[in-house]
């Protein structure tokens, strides 16, 4: 019977698609605060500046700004501090990353002798523009409800003896993984009542009664990156145009694993263990136009399109029981592959040149979060897909920055950015179920982050220059166990609050020539 179960578990899992949630296409979608550490000193305020890594990964026309060819390299030490909950239970965990997060060439190519004359450019720019790193340990005592009625709940009018059915899971518009592996671990046993026609409901119980104390444990890595091709064009020092071609990395992976326990007054309890790396490649196209009305204004205006990728998740799962009267059940390590588009922004800038001493810049982007969307040919994600577009929205961000010359060799910059969370206020306040992918029943939500920064530069000679910068950011956000559900009976879910603050403290080198 074992052998059986476990055989069933192994089909359902490698024939039936694994599944998106709202949450993925969020988290694939999101940027942090990226480029060079003038670019980022200065608040990554450079859509209307140009003429650096950080400016042309904004507005490609940046690239047209450029008066000679340049080579650039930016590492960054980064440190993490997340403070988990509140009170005497709160804990603190730190991590330090050692990255390269932008390497860029360009090449200038002048089509006119006279100054100021029309110019056609070039170049090359990786940039890391989401790290993913993070390592957090949620934990939570006396809870109302147990995940264990969160997978009674969601499995309510499912036959189990449909469970190695393909039609039925394909007429299904979330297969419901967590159930399969629930009733096979007997977390939850079908209560056998039938209804005033005499047919079974399918109704399902927890096994286990009493108020768990719960605990989370999460360690996340991973990044996206973008490798562009730029070409920009200026005309009459008036205008510059510029197209880029992007292609994208994303990985995403739980390092060892993510746990959730629940462990009960009674000495029952369980460990739910999710193991899940998401790979992927994408394509995007930049466009963008910069117009200088007169010497000291710049006006900026870019597009940045969805980006397409294909996607592979690799993944396992499995329920570990604390004693011996119920049964651990694995799913075996699987592969499933999908296709994602994320969410598409515009950018408008501004900036005032004043003088040869002071720069004042300021960017407002806009994205539509909700715009994402997940493709596959193997299920139907069209339910995911309507509750990313009911649960996300039009985000706002602000970048704005100051860049003061005290000498021809020595500036000083200070920044400041603000970033819109993208979900909306009903998901936000715990108000609406989430849907997870797989058997990951845990999710984040995020709210909006702050960015304070500041950075020097100093020039050794005309063509060699080095900046530092720092750059702190704030973010408040949530964590959820499972997702709570409102029907009858209330399946309750208190989030965890998360309170991360990074300090990034990065180093460029470029060289002009």
């Amino acid at each position: 019977m074992k052998k059986y179960l476990l055989f069933l578990i192994a089909v359902l899992v490698c024939v039936y698609t694994y599944g998106q949630g709202e949450v993925e296409a969020f988290r694939y979608s999101q940027n942090d605060l990226s480029g060079t550490a003038r670019g980022q000193a200065m608040g990554g305020a450079f859509g209307a500046l140009g003429g650096d890594p950080t400016g042309v990964a904004i507005n490609p026309a940046g690239i047209a700004i450029y008066k000679s060819s340049e080579v650039v390299l930016n590492a960054a030490v980064t440190l993490h501090n997340t403070k988990i909950g509140a009170g005497e239970t709160a804990e603190n965990i730190s991590k330090t990353s050692f990255t390269i997060d932008n390497l860029s060439y360009v090449g200038n190519i002048p089509l006119s002798l006279k100054k100021g004359g029309s110019q056609l450019n070039f170049g090359f720019n990786y940039n890391r523009v989401k790290n993913y790193n993070r390592k957090y340990i949620a934990r939570a005592n006396g809870m109302n409800s147990s995940l264990t009625d969160y997978i009674a709940d969601i499995t309510y009018g499912i036959n189990y003896d449909y469970w190695d059915g393909k039609d039925y899971f394909q007429d299904y518009e979330s297969p419901r993984w967590l159930s399969i592996l629930g009733y096979n671990g007997y977390l939850i046993g079908n209560n056998n009542g039938i209804d005033d026609e005499g047919k079974p409901l399918y109704d399902y119980a927890s096994t286990i009664s009493g108020s768990p104390d719960a605990a989370l444990d999460v360690y996340e890595v991973g990044n996206i990156s973008y490798y562009d091709f730029a070409l920009g064009y200026s005309y009459d020092d008036k205008f510059y145009f510029g197209a880029t071609l992007a292609l994208a990395t994303l990985e995403c992976r739980l390092n060892g694993g993510s746990y959730y326990s629940e462990t009960f007054s009674n000495g029952d309890g369980f460990t739910l263990e999710n193991f899940l790396s998401t790979e992927g490649t994408g394509a995007q196209i930049k466009l963008g136009i910069i117009y200088r009305p007169i010497d000291e204004i710049r006006l900026g205006i870019s597009w940045h399109s969805p980006t397409w990728y294909s996607m592979t998740d690799y993944f396992s799962a499995g329920i570990l029981q604390k004693n011996n009267q119920y049964r651990n059940v694995f799913t075996p390590k699987s592969t499933f592959d999908y296709n994602f588009r994320s969410s598409g922004l515009w950018t408008f800038s501004w900036a005032a040149v004043l003088g040869s001493n002071a720069i004042i810049s300021v960017d407002y982007e806009l994205k539509d979060y909700g715009y994402s969307r997940f493709y596959d040919d193997n299920y139907n994600p069209s339910y995911d897909n309507k509750l990313i577009k009911d649960g996300y929205r039009w985000a706002q961000t602000l970048r704005t920055g100051l860049e003061y010359r005290f000498t021809s060799q020595f500036s000083g910059r200070l920044g400041y950015a603000w970033k819109q969370s993208g979900i909306k206020d009903e998901i936000a306040d715990g108000q609406t179920e989430i849907i997870t992918s797989g058997t990951i029943p845990n999710y984040t939500i995020d709210g909006n982050t702050t960015y304070l920064t500041t950075g020097i530069g100093y020039k050794f000679t005309p063509q060699f220059y080095v900046d530092f910068a720092y750059v702190h950011r704030i973010q408040k956000d949530d964590v959820y166990f499972y997702s709570p559900r409102f029907y009858e009976p209330l399946v309750a879910s208190t989030p965890v609050t998360l309170k991360n603050n990074v300090s990034k403290y990065l180093l460029t080198l470029g060289y002009k020539f």
